[in-house]
């Protein structure tokens, strides 16, 4: 039997949106105070940096207004934003929006759980591989994804209707205890 890859609900994505929509209308004050503030014009990287940073904005409020277009990250022109800032000279701010970039692209991916011959591969950062022998039992039952461990760890997860039907639970179930089994 192949493998299961089941997705799971990112709890905290909404938050991370809200964070990431913050620091980008932050970005985007401050290279427009840098604008105005700048009596002289601007260099190249200070205008693309204001060029991304709005594109950045843009993209939350396209999200906002525009159903179906959840695909959008608004992060990557913040990351090219940051860029501008580190090569304008402005290391700090650069840094700092850098590094938030780089975790928010981590953190909004899909979280998908990969239920295999060797384990199950959980969605951490990084990738935690768990071994059948440090499990207990799986189930899924009613929407609902169970794994628990033998140091009594319970994972559990109420997965979206639409993920929840196209799984066959007496078959994904029957996986999962033939692979403990083993």
């Amino acid at each position: 039997m192949a493998p299961y890859c089941i997705r799971i609900p990112n709890e905290k994505a909404a938050t991370y949106k809200v964070v990431t929509f913050i620091i980008s209308l932050t970005n985007f004050s401050a290279f427009v105070f840098v604008m105005l503030r700048s009596g002289k014009p601007l260099t190249t990287f200070f205008s693309a940096g204001l060029l991304f940073s709005f594109a950045s904005v843009f993209i939350f409020a396209i999200q906002h207004y525009i159903a179906g277009k959840q695909n959008l990250r608004p992060a990557i022109p913040l990351l090219i934003s940051s860029l501008c800032w580190i090569l304008a000279g402005v290391l700090l701010p650069g840094i700092a929006l850098l590094i938030f970039s780089v975790f928010s692209l981590l953190t909004i991916k899909p979280l998908v759980i990969f239920f295999g011959e060797e384990g199950i591969s959980y969605p951490s950062l990084p990738r935690k591989l768990i071994l059948w022998k440090e499990v207990d039992f799986v189930i899924l039952k009613d929407d609902i994804l169970s794994i628990e461990l033998k140091n009594n760890k319970l994972i559990q997860y109420t997965l979206d209707k639409d993920i929840a039907d196209s799984l066959d639970a007496a078959a994904f179930n029957s996986y999962c205890s033939r692979l403990l089994v083993a």
